[in-house]
């Protein structure tokens, strides 16, 4: 840590930006600082529109470019993912599929997912951010998106 990865991916993103492209700047680092590189609430786990004011003229491409940036908070995620199976399975919405055979084997399935999701093991926290990454690269909205990544040990358990 401390060598310079949130300045570099921060100052990239808006270099970027400001050459034309929509680009997204995530973190996967637990100790959330590129909101406080951007001077920004990125609190939330949601894209945060950046503004693009005071950037040098000399960098500004031909084109408008965006620049939007996350960091992720793989609790929240976490969250979020349990609640969809929680209502998949019916817990939100009280669904009752007892006339259905494959409806009853899909729920139990779901339970036993949900189940496993309550005793994570640890590494949980990468698997999640690289989930989230790859959901956003997915989505296809964005020319480039640059990844503020923890320190060494976090970010190669997320990519391994």
């Amino acid at each position: 840590g401390g060598v310079g990865k949130t300045t570099t991916s921060s100052s990239l993103a808006i270099a970027m930006a400001s050459a034309g492209h929509d680009v997204a700047v995530v973190s996967t680092d637990p100790a959330h600082s590129l909101g406080d590189a951007l001077d920004m609430n990125l609190n939330g786990g949601s894209l945060v529109d950046v503004p693009l004011f005071g950037v040098p003229s000399m960098l500004m491409g031909s084109g408008e470019g965006s620049l939007k940036a996350m960091e992720i908070d793989p609790t929240s995620a976490l969250k979020e993912f349990r609640d969809s199976i929680d209502s998949l399975i019916g817990k939100r919405n009280n669904g009752n599929n007892d006339g259905d055979g494959g409806a009853s084997e899909m729920s139990s399935t779901l339970n036993t997912l949900g189940e496993i999701i309550d005793t994570l093991p640890a590494g949980t926290d990468e698997v999640v951010a690289l989930a989230k990454v790859i959901q956003l690269i997915r989505r296809g909205n964005f020319d480039r998106v640059v990844l503020d990544t923890a320190p060494t040990g976090h970010t190669l358990r997320m990519l391994t």
